[in-house]
């Protein structure tokens, strides 16, 4: 009966059942705690569920301390996969809290971590997706790019790489929203949410897709994939509860309402991004060739070089070559 819990929670938590697979999980964890199940049959693939979805239920504190019960459970059972998996949304807290230094020296101890082990591991693609959630944080779009595209495609590719698209300028695929899949209720709200979002500037329409979007959200548990929308997509709900109150979307106006205001103080701690050049340069400084050399090299006038150099300093809050070089080392620039 504990096995077929927790197959019955990986799978509800897969399609999106979000209450299901909190329930469930709950259930097959009290189970393990009463037979004393540890080790590789211990339920730390059941306190993951439950941890992510406190998190999708916004139970952020909750969440918080579940993960570090998962890291702590796999750093016992030397169980790589979930070590890594709840160290990540640590370090993506991290982020969103403005500790930007602390999550990416947490992502290269997961790397070195896995330099440890034998080859064959196949969990570099896991430390991709958390660096590549960190990278979109901090504007980083071509590392992210990079980081996806070495990943096998999925969920997380096809969901994220269309984002790193759009805030880069660059067209969506026009086939993108048609070719979205809706069998499950996860892939359906995200369908629900795109199409909203592509007709953000036709209030009534997009209104129509998000309805849809909050009915299959209250049956299923979903919120903080709600919450973490662009401002557009948060004041329309807000105007949905405002025509239909219930109890859930009254409570998630709320909470879109706290997300907007929160937004700049968020995004404070978090640089602006480096264009092609500026990394380019970045990567020339590191070289220690003087400040003439790279600009000839590169074909860049002395007056644009210093233009540049004030933007990367500025960008990196450093107070010269040398911070900003480390700087930029130690988030992965270069």
């Amino acid at each position: 009966m504990y096995y077929l819990n927790a197959i019955s929670a990986t799978a509800s938590f897969a399609e999106g059942n979000y209450f299901e697979a909190f329930d469930t999980a709950c259930t097959a964890i009290a189970m393990a705690e009463l037979n004393g199940y540890r080790g590789i049959s211990g339920p730390a693939d059941l306190h993951y569920i439950r941890a992510r979805s406190l998190l999708e239920f916004s139970r952020t504190q909750e969440a918080l301390e579940a993960f570090k019960l998962v890291r702590a459970i796999a750093t016992e059972s030397k169980q790589k996969v979930w070590f890594i998996l709840a160290d990540g949304y640590l370090l993506r807290h991290q982020i969103l809290e403005g500790k930007v230094q602390e999550a990416f020296d947490g992502i290269k101890a997961q790397r070195e971590t896995l330099q440890t082990l034998s080859p064959g591991h196949e969990l570099d693609t896991l430390v991709d997706a958390n660096e590549a959630f960190l990278r979109y944080t901090v504007k980083d779009y071509d590392r992210v790019l990079l980081l996806l595209d070495r990943m096998p495609e999925g969920h997380f590719v096809s969901r994220f790489k269309p984002l790193v698209l759009e805030r880069q300028g660059k067209k969506i695929p026009e086939d993108f929203l048609k070719n979205l899949p809706e069998r499950t209720p996860r892939e359906k709200i995200f369908k629900f949410l795109a199409d909203a979002e592509s007709v953000a500037d036709r209030e009534k329409e997009a209104l129509g897709h998000l309805r849809k979007c909050l009915d299959l959200a209250a049956l299923y548990g979903a919120r903080e994939t709600l919450l973490r929308q662009k401002p557009e997509i948060l004041n329309l709900i807000i105007k949905s509860s405002g025509e239909r109150p219930t109890v859930y979307l009254e409570e998630l106006a709320r909470s879109a309402a706290e997300r907007l205001k929160r937004q700049d103080q968020t995004r404070a701690g978090v640089s602006e991004a480096l264009t092609r050049r500026e990394i380019e340069i970045l990567k020339n400084l590191s070289t220690g060739k003087p400040i003439s050399a790279i600009g000839s090299s590169l074909h860049v006038s002395q007056n644009t070089m210093k233009t540049h150099l004030r933007n990367i300093y500025r960008k990196l809050e450093a107070d010269g070559r040398h911070s900003a070089v480390e700087k930029a080392k130690s988030l992965f620039i270069i």
